[in-house]
């Protein structure tokens, strides 16, 4: 699309027909405005990695396809609706791109087709590496087509109010975003939605994790949480940061980003620093959400995998066998 613009834009303004010349340039920067919409709503986003704000994006392109529609209908001869579509344009291409590595370009076929010919050249000289990706490109350039070949018939018949298929398809796929990190993540929708982990849902999982090394016995929950922080802690440093509790909720089980794992680490650190210290950690983890006796009563047992070194030499590790077995952190050496 915005080769198609760039293109007509230089041609008007060649042609000193600056009207259609303002509206090319207008409809470039309504596709770089939705580009720009999705990049400040996924700022941390990572190939192949479906976060938490792909929904929500998919669903602001459904609201801006429904206002096009609606302007089509009650302004015909503005232009704004094009305007709307063009940033929607420019905002599923920038899912598309940012998901996919640039490897699927959704609105446009000039780099899709250039891929194409570039891997088939690669299949004929026996390079076949790529192969998976011209499967890809082809399907992408097939559905292409049809998306034309259908609009068609479906203008035809509905005019502008054809943007409101367009804009239950960008509804479905947002929700079935949603769906996919909640259940994902075992978090709520809302959670899913806003990609807003709490505390709760962490130590739920964590709970989760440490119970299959949970032996008879009691203990508060004091202790309970001074033991899961030394976990996280596996370094023995004294605190837990980024790195540290994204380690744990991925040995747990949880499926995290990064920009998550940032916001709990902000909401417990109170100084500010950027870390977790023991004390920032009880409070955020007791005293603000309540732990209850469910998860205390567990005496907790640490695999060497997974604790700092000291606790392997006081015996403490349940992979020690009698006798003839010892710590595999002991023999290496580190402290």
């Amino acid at each position: 699309m915005c080769i198609r613009d760039s293109t007509n834009a230089g041609l008007e303004l060649a042609d000193d027909n600056s009207g259609d010349f303002r509206f090319h340039v207008q409809m470039i920067l309504s596709f770089i405005a939705g580009s720009t919409a999705t990049g400040l709503i996924n700022p941390h986003a990572k190939p192949y990695e479906l976060g938490p704000h792909y929904g929500p994006t998919f669903l602001l392109g459904a609201v801006l396809l429904i206002i096009a529609s609606i302007v089509a209908e009650e302004h015909p001869t503005s232009k704004a609706y094009y305007y709307l579509a063009a940033a929607t344009n420019g905002l599923q291409n920038a899912m598309s791109s940012t998901y996919s590595a640039n490897l699927i370009r959704s609105t446009h076929l000039t780099g899709t087709s250039t891929d194409i010919g570039i891997i088939l050249g690669q299949v004929i000289r026996g390079n076949n590496k790529d192969l998976w990706k011209l499967y890809v490109l082809l399907g992408l350039a097939t559905c292409f087509f049809l998306g034309s070949f259908t609009s068609f018939f479906a203008v035809r018949e509905w005019a502008q109010w054809t943007l409101i298929f367009n804009s239950a398809l960008f509804t479905t796929i947002g929700l079935g975003c949603i769906v996919f990190v909640s259940w994902q993540h075992n978090v709520s929708l809302l959670q899913a939605a806003t990609g807003n982990w709490t505390w709760e849902v962490i130590i739920e999982h964590l709970k989760e994790w440490l119970a299959k090394f949970a032996t008879d016995g009691q203990v508060n929950s004091s202790a309970f949480l001074e033991e899961m922080f030394d976990i996280i802690d596996h370094t023995g440093c004294g605190f837990i940061d980024q790195a540290s509790l994204l380690r744990a909720m991925l040995q747990a089980g949880v499926s995290c980003c990064e920009e998550c794992v940032l916001k709990l680490i902000k909401s417990a650190d109170e100084n500010g620093d950027g870390k977790i210290s023991r004390e920032e950690w009880r409070k955020a983890v007791a005293s603000d959400h309540g732990i209850t006796t469910d998860i205390a009563t567990m005496n907790i047992q640490i695999v060497c995998d997974y604790c700092d070194h000291k606790r392997c030499r006081e015996g403490h590790c349940p992979n020690r066998r009698p006798a003839d077995h010892t710590c595999p952190s002991i023999g290496t050496g580190e402290p």
